[in-house]
């Protein structure tokens, strides 16, 4: 193969990279929540893989200017989906509250209910832009259930550790990020079905 044929090759193959790299992600939950119940160290390795993916789409996206409206929605569904598959699975083996995995879940559905009213009733395909907050409380999940799946896959008494005071202090103060974020959202997205809004910005992947 020549330099020109790669010359419009390559730009083709870097346009899907981000959105293979986030499907990808999306393949290695139940793998990964599989995982923990009999193999944490393999778990803690695909959990670590799926966040550095998360990180690798979007960079890659901006620095190759491939942005599009696949990658928009698709990165944040695998977020949540890493996120709250992780917790249901920590759930089932009696290490997370289900009050705070149950809350978790309340607030990810209600937000998305209003990213549902903002793109049927505005009838737009412009979708709103990921807030600082949020990425932050991503991160601080991610860094939580690394923790965590750290110590099931390591200490020799996990649950002494996970079921604990200070690991509910833990989950309170994501609790409390999380709340944040979604009043932010609240406001953020309120305006929007207002008749006479226009919405400033365009598609872009986080």
């Amino acid at each position: 193969m020549n330099k020109i044929e790669w010359k419009y090759i390559l730009p083709k193959i870097k346009s899907h990279v981000p959105n293979a790299l986030t499907l990808a992600r999306l393949g290695l939950i139940p793998w990964l929540c599989l995982s923990v119940f009999n193999h944490p160290k393999t778990a803690l390795i695909l959990f670590m893989v799926a966040s550095l993916t998360d990180f690798l789409d979007g960079f890659l996206a901006r620095r190759w200017a491939v942005t599009s409206t696949l990658g928009t929605v698709l990165d944040p569904i695998a977020d949540k989906a890493q996120l709250l598959a992780t917790y249901f699975t920590l759930m089932i083996l009696k290490v997370a509250p289900p009050l705070f995995v149950g809350f978790m879940l309340a607030v990810v559905l209600l937000q998305n209910l209003g990213y549902l009213l903002v793109h049927f009733f505005r009838k737009t395909e412009i979708l709103p832009q990921p807030l600082r907050i949020s990425k932050w409380a991503t991160a601080s999940h991610m860094v939580f259930l690394t923790l965590a799946i750290a110590t099931l896959a390591h200490a020799p008494n996990p649950k002494h550790w996970l079921v604990s005071g200070p690991t509910d202090i833990l989950y309170c103060l994501l609790a409390g990020l999380q709340t944040l974020v979604f009043i932010q959202y609240f406001f953020y997205l309120r305006p929007m079905l207002s008749l006479d809004f226009t919405p400033p910005f365009a598609i872009k992947r986080s």
